[in-house]
């Protein structure tokens, strides 16, 4: 997935290393479980960023990541379109 703000990511990527047969639950409902816990975590980190402006660093092995939003307005919005 790209979309026009450059970068996109999807659940099954990011949850191809997640442990999920160490959940404690039937085997047909773990992958939706961990899924539903993973997007609520998303939701709520993105929710932060918005409302707090804060940055969020991913925890990756190798490289830095991080999540964070700048803001446009007015006439810097229309030049980035």
């Amino acid at each position: 997935m790209n979309y026009a703000l450059g970068y996109a990511l999807n659940t099954e990527d990011l949850m191809c290393n997640l442990p999920i047969d160490k959940l404690k639950v039937k085997e047909r409902y773990k992958k939706d479980l961990a899924s539903k816990i993973w997007l609520s975590c998303v939701k709520m980190v993105l929710d932060d960023i918005i409302d707090n402006s804060d940055t969020f660093e991913l925890p990756t092995v190798n490289r830095n990541a991080e999540i964070y939003i700048k803001g446009y307005f007015d006439s810097d919005f229309v030049k980035g379109r």
